[in-house]
């Protein structure tokens, strides 16, 4: 298994609407396994390989580089950077965690709290409370001169290493990088086993705000070559048979993959699968 391209995926920073770093390292990796590349206007790598024959069926593996992070909204007169969540966030997940502030001048390490009382000084009751995503700022540890690097709408992701734990992994982004990684790997694993198949794999953006790559991206009248009679949307699931979800509730096992208790739905074209 090539795990350092899982972890190198992981670690490359890139939310909804900035996936560039991304896309630039898929790039590298995709050096000569794919018949034609292109970007298209919103950012999603468009890859084909073409088949050895004609009316051969076309396949399309659909997999987002987007990771969750924030858009930084407003930089405090101290330094202090608040920000805008791109992606659905848990807020009891963010107390303390070190982030990566992605900008011009570079990348800056960072530390995101709340704003509000110290638990030292705090009331029980003011323990209890759960803060909103929009309540949490960073601290650079540079006062004022946060404002000579950082501006406004510059992006925000946690700073966490890839870590091997027995035989899982741990890491940000493993949704949806881990599909991104599958993309490569399996062209890569077809090279010289034939081309039965017109297959596309799709390296879409936006996903966690709107499935907006994917949407561009699925083929349209006015794009036919680039329809596909089947699509499969590889992502990640959520894992409940770590611990903490009751019986009733438990759906994707971490160790088999999968649904439990949901139809799938399917669309009128392209027909799409869940895996």
């Amino acid at each position: 298994m090539n795990t350092a391209l899982l972890r190198a995926l992981c670690e490359t920073p890139g939310v909804p609407g900035n996936e560039h770093r991304v896309r630039d390292l898929i790039m590298s990796e995709i050096d000569g396994l794919f018949d034609e590349v292109r970007v298209d206007p919103m950012g999603s790598l468009l890859c084909k390989r073409n088949a050895d024959r004609a009316g051969a069926p076309k396949v399309m593996l659909l997999c987002h580089m987007d990771e969750i992070g924030f858009l930084v909204s407003h930089i405090s007169k101290d330094g202090y950077i608040y920000m805008q969540a791109v992606g659905g966030f848990d807020p009891r997940n963010l107390f303390s965690r070190r982030v990566r502030v992605c900008t011009d001048d570079g990348d800056f390490l960072g530390v995101m709290n709340p704003g509000g009382k110290p638990v030292h000084i705090s009331s029980p009751e003011d323990r209890k409370k759960i803060p909103a995503v929009g309540d949490f700022f960073v601290d650079l540890g540079m006062g004022k001169k946060s404002h000579d690097h950082v501006k406004v709408g510059d992006f925000v992701v946690m700073e966490e290493p890839f870590l091997e734990m027995g035989d899982k992994f741990v890491s940000k982004a493993l949704d949806n990088r881990v599909a991104c990684w599958l993309g490569i790997e399996a062209i890569r694993e077809l090279a010289n086993k034939g081309r039965g198949a017109e297959i596309h794999v799709v390296f879409t953006t936006q996903e966690e705000v709107g499935l907006r790559g994917a949407r561009t991206s699925a083929g349209t009248r006015a794009s036919p070559k680039h329809t596909a009679e089947r699509a499969l949307s590889s992502r990640a699931r959520i894992m409940s048979d770590g611990g903490g979800a009751p019986p009733p509730k438990k759906g994707t096992k971490g160790t088999k993959g999968g649904t439990k208790g949901k139809k799938k739905r399917r669309a009128k074209q392209p027909k799409a699968v869940v895996v």
